[in-house]
């Protein structure tokens, strides 16, 4: 009978009532090894313990825990699983334990080979310290990747090798994800992990794939694979997601078709890209996957209604993301039918909702209201009209009948071109109209039927989800528009009207200011604070300046911050600010200190609700480029502040984690939801430089098991990459004219449209994403014209607040912003040093040496060429002696931890300490001269320092008003002797004869301090101190060796009694919490 083997871990509970008067411990007894199951798969498992012998096999369910009690951590452990009912071999044994760290090296994956192509899976292996158990293990066997293939196709996968491998590489290692009778998911590797790892893909008769990373989490690929000898390419939805609750260490790559089609119309369907001939029929209800699509820019489609006499329609774009409508006319002379497509994207897939259209809900109505008979047809913006030329007209492109004292519903002839307008001919005379510009347009000049001159009005309205084009008499007195005193004759008009606004200018409204609600803040602060009641960031807003005015025509609103700065407040930080503007001044330029205001945000609601929407004439915000400078302990610290763990679903054994369905999300109409109309909607570019770097101390064990988006990113950082030195995000501005969009919808794409960027941006920086993709068409269905550009954001620009500059209210200027441009469109060697210097830091293996290295970093940055040359030196000399004092000082300690095997451990890292610390001292000095050099060039304007000392919150846990005193007091403390004594709680401090010496008062001792230097004079421990005496000129402290008597001269009598007072509370508090009452 083998021995039941308990891991126990016994600690104190120092926060138990009564502890020092009882030995309050926590003991905890766990297995010594537990082997957890994350692969899509159960498994049979044996485990072997060589050292004593031990064999023991089990069946493990997918998800599942368990522990094992009869084989002990430090032997020689080996470990082999059988995936049953599956196409692999049982894996040989891998190694997960060893006697000695130095006698085998551990296995970090099993290695799995198929029996059906020989194609083999690397299966990880993640070796877990089980918190609080006093060293028992967690074994988790889990696939780096997981592919769901939804697309019904066989899919082959083939790793991208580098350079190194492809010329000693024996051959390529082709996996095949098979569909079967019920959807799995296919487990894939590669040989080693690296962030440049890729994969090829090939479909069928299709060549290979570009190289995809498959680590780039969120990313959202169109995978266009070219097919052989045709010109036709096949379109798959690659998406990268992150494992959900237990299953996070997996990436779950969806492979999915990029287009399908559904018939909702209730009759048959055929389909075809147009210009070919080969067509399909989509029966009603059914739904297909669009794989094979002709090589071009557009991706297009044509359909028509079942049968002979019925027509194709004009092409279609299926990549624009949201809602178009085609006319299927026939020859049976019966009225078009309407088909409302929707294009949704969801994941990698882009969903293509065919449904018939009401008779009353066409997209567009003209209603005219005159005495004059009308023509109206799409304007072709391919053709270049010229007076005295014919022009040959797109076919497609019907002219349409607007009889007088009536009304015609209309959809485009061609949806598929980017810019729509409607020709409307009145009389031989033409003119351009954009139908998604809502509100009063510049009225139209032409002639009757007799040819009297004549002006009609035109007002776009919106009703419901239709747009509605208002033809009127033209009458001055309710018209936006007026006449100017020149008017053109009847015999000047040309055929068409080149010059709009001849003839007319707006008209004079009230634009008086009605009320003017304003606010000025010099300056906010927030603090964060967490539940172990220590400030991590303090945030401060100044110069924000909120205005609200209401007029006769808008509402306005202008937000203005002059500076947004957070500070790290967490002592020892390596970046001491977390946010601030990088460039403070325009493009450089110091003339009159002129600082550019942080952020910047524009709103004016014209007040006019007579067109059925939320009229926003402009929207317009600002942000100047930011640098974002973080380290990984203060990151970790936030992740626990804000809780961002989500519930652990690994623990639920019949979790449906890796179960999926192919089936069409369900299209809700949003026809009732409220339309925001947007004449001018603009976000300025934004640039982001952010800096990150490891630190030596962090709680990544103790989150190791919490999953999120921001999770997923901290782990990239700290685990692939390490430091990262101003890394550029760039984003560019998006400016939107005339979009139309309910407010919910509108937000998704913008969301959708910058996290796209971000997630690239992010991962490009990591090494682990070559290309975006091919991007959808997220504003074309919503708006007239996007541009999407980039240019500094100190060149930005938000208005003046004056809306009327861009046009009085609902009546349309005279051209389109795009077009008017409202908009304007030796530091890296420190760099290199200072990364150098904190690998080769680590490398010491002398954790006090790295912290006492960081701390100085941190707080002695130079600011100019002579003091980084002190501190360089001052860095250099603290090294090596410290490289060499560590020959003697780290056996000692090994010895004293260990006993002889501590002692020879000792003496190795004391050797390691000899070479290494000098080395990084020298680096230390290059680093610290450069950055000298660099801060001496820069203007002392571009100069940012902590807004305020971290705040000070007593023992007592009451958060109370801030405190100069305390803070400054409070910072000494953990200043002084590069933070020997940071662990110590401040409680009081009083300066002793000059400004310079400080008496300190802590939890634990009572010290003199000089503040200039931060130095200790002198300190003595409470368990010294005998008794303490109020004198008149100060205070007198007896210790019980009598050594000597410090005394503290403190003329001030106010001072030297509240000062003693604390002493002895703090005294009695400590001698009490020692002696235990009996």
């Amino acid at each position: 009978m083998p021995p039941f083997v308990f891991q126990i871990s016994a600690n104190h509970v120092k926060n138990c009532t009564f502890f020092g008067q009882y030995p309050a411990m926590s003991i905890n007894l766990s297995a010594p090894i537990e082997i957890e199951n994350m692969l899509p798969f159960d498994f049979n498992f044996r485990i072997v313990d060589k050292t004593t012998g031990q064999d023991f096999n089990s069946y493990l369910r997918k998800g599942g825990v368990i522990p094992i009690h009869v084989i002990e951590n430090g032997h020689l452990v080996l470990l082999s699983i059988e995936i049953p009912d599956s196409p692999y071999r049982k894996s040989e044994y891998a190694i997960i334990s060893t006697k000695r760290s130095d006698d085998l090296d551990i296995d970090e994956s099993i290695e799995l080979v198929s029996n059906r192509d020989k194609s083999k899976i690397h299966v990880r292996i993640n070796t877990l310290d089980v918190s609080g158990s006093g060293g028992a293990k967690k074994y988790s066997i889990f696939s780096p990747y997981i592919i769901i293939n939804k697309t019904g196709l066989p899919i082959q996968f083939k790793e991208k090798p580098n350079w190194s491998e492809s010329i000693y590489s024996s051959g390529e290692n082709v996996v095949v994800c098979r569909p079967g009778p019920k959807p799995e998911p296919f487990m894939y590797s590669y040989p080693s992990i690296s962030n440049s790892n890729r994969t090829l893909l090939q479909v069928g008769r299709s060549e290979w794939s570009q190289p995809l990373s498959f680590e780039a989490v969120g990313s959202v690929y169109d995978v266009a694979l070219p097919v052989t000898h045709l010109s036709e390419e096949v379109h798959i939805g690659v998406s990268v997601q992150e494992g959900q609750g237990g299953f996070k260490a997996t990436k779950v790559i969806t492979v999915a078709p990029r287009f399908v089609l559904c018939n909702q119309t209730g009759e048959n369907i055929r389909f075809r890209v147009p210009e070919t001939k080969n067509d399909t029929l989509l029966e009603s209800k059914q739904r297909v996957a669009l794989y094979n699509i002709r090589v071009q820019n557009e991706k297009q489609l044509t359909i028509k209604l079942e049968g002979f006499s019925n027509a194709w329609s004009a092409p279609f774009n299926i990549q624009d993301i949201g809602t178009v409508h085609v006319r299927l006319s026939n020859d049976y002379g019966k009225p078009d039918t309407l088909i409302r497509i929707s294009i949704v994207l969801q994941d990698a897939t882009v969903f293509i909702l065919l449904d018939k259209e009401s008779e009353d809900n066409w997209p567009y109505l003209l209603v005219n209201n005159t005495d004059e008979d009308m023509m109206f047809y799409q304007e072709d913006p391919v053709i270049l009209r010229d007076d005295y030329a014919p022009t040959t007209r797109n076919p497609r492109i019907k002219r349409y009948r607007l009889p007088k004292q009536q009304f015609v519903p209309y959809s485009w002839d061609l949806p598929a071109y980017k810019d729509k307008k409607i020709m409307l001919n009145i009389n031989g005379r033409e003119r351009s109209i954009n139908l998604h510009e809502i509100g009063t347009l510049l009225p139209f000049r032409h002639t009757t039927r007799s040819g009297a001159p004549s002006i009609t009005s035109l007002d776009v309205k919106i009703s419901g989800s239709r747009r509605i084009l208002e033809l009127n008499p033209y009458q001055e007195s309710e018209s936006h528009f007026k006449e100017i005193s020149r008017v053109p004759s009847s015999s000047s008009l040309n055929s068409v009207d080149t010059m709009a606004h001849e003839g007319f200018e707006t008209a004079k409204v009230d634009m008086s200011i009605n009320a003017v609600f304003q606010i000025q803040l010099k300056e906010i602060g927030i603090s964060i604070i967490n539940q172990q009641l220590e400030e991590l960031a303090y945030a401060t807003l100044k110069g924000v300046d909120l205005k609200l005015s209401d007029s006769a025509m808008y509402h306005s609103l202008r937000w203005n911050i002059d500076w947004v700065q957070i500070d790290n407040q967490m002592y020892g930080s390596v970046f001491p600010i977390l946010l601030y503007p990088t460039n403070m001044t325009n493009n450089g330029d110091k003339q009159k200190d002129k600082i550019l205001p942080t952020v910047q945000m524009a709103l004016d609601r014209v007040k006019d609700d007579s067109h059925g929407v939320i009229y926003f004439k402009y929207f317009s915000i600002l942000l100047q480029e930011m640098s974002i400078e973080v380290d990984e302990t203060f990151v970790y610290e936030i992740i626990d502040f804000i809780n961002v763990d989500t519930p652990n679903q690994s623990n639920q054994p019949d979790a449906k984690l890796w179960e999926y369905t192919t089936d069409i999300p369900e299209i809700k109409p949003q026809d009732d939801i409220t339309q925001l109309y947007f004449e001018m909607f603009s976000i300025q570019p934004m640039r982001l430089d952010l800096s990150f770097i490891r630190s030596d101390q962090n709680k990544k064990d103790d989150l190791a098991q919490k999953n999120s988006p921001l999770m997923y990113l901290v782990n990239a950082l700290t685990m692939t990459i390490g430091n990262i030195n101003a890394a550029p995000l760039r984003f560019n501005a998006l400016v939107i004219e005339n979009v139309m969009a309910s407010g919910g919808d509108l937000s998704g794409r913008i969301f959708m449209h910058y996290s796209d960027q971000f997630i690239y941006q992010v991962h490009r920086i990591l090494g682990s994403a070559d290309f975006l993709g091919n991007p959808v068409g997220l504003f074309n269905t919503l708006s007239s014209g996007v541009a999407e550009l980039f240019y500094e954001p100190w060149q930005g620009l938000i208005m003046s607040d004056r809306p009327q500059d861009l046009g009085y209210g609902i009546a349309k200027g005279f051209g389109g912003f795009l077009r008017k441009g409202v908009f304007g469109v030796s530091d890296s060697f420190a760099k290199f040093t200072g990364s150098i210097g904190k690998g080769l830091s680590a490398v010491t293996m002398d954790r006090s040496y790295q912290d006492r290295r960081r701390l100085n970093m941190a707080r002695n940055r130079p600011r100019h060429a002579l003091v980084g040359v002190a501190q360089g030196a001052n860095s250099l000399a603290s090294s090596v002696f410290s490289g060499f004092s560590g020959l003697v000082t780290r056996p000692v300690e090994g010895a004293n931890k260990e006993g002889l095997g501590g002692f020879f451990k000792g003496v190795g890292k004391g050797l390691v300490g000899v070479v290494t610390k000098p080395a990084v001292g020298v680096l230390d000095l290059a680093n610290n001269v450069t950055e000298g050099i660099r801060n001496t060039a820069t203007s002392d304007t571009n100069m940012i320092d902590h807004i305020r000392y971290p705040r000070y919150i007593g023992p007592d846990g009451i958060l109370k008003p801030y405190s100069l005193r305390e803070a400054i007091g409070q910072h000494w403390l953990k200043d002084v002797d590069s933070g020997k004594y940071i662990q110590d709680t401040y409680i009081a401090h009083c300066h002793v004869q000059s400004d310079e010496r400080v008496a300190m008062l802590t939890s634990n001792r009572l010290m003199l301090i000089r503040t200039r230097q931060l130095s200790v004079e002198w300190q003595e421990p409470f368990t010294e101190i005998q008794t303490i005496k109020r004198e008149p000129t100060g205070i007198a402290i007896y210790l019980r060796s009598m050594s000597w008597e410090p005394f503290l001269i403190i003329s001030d009598k106010t001072s030297r009694e509240d000062f003693f007072k604390k002493i002895e509370e703090a005294v009695l508090k400590y001698n009490s919490a020692r002696r235990p009452n009996y």
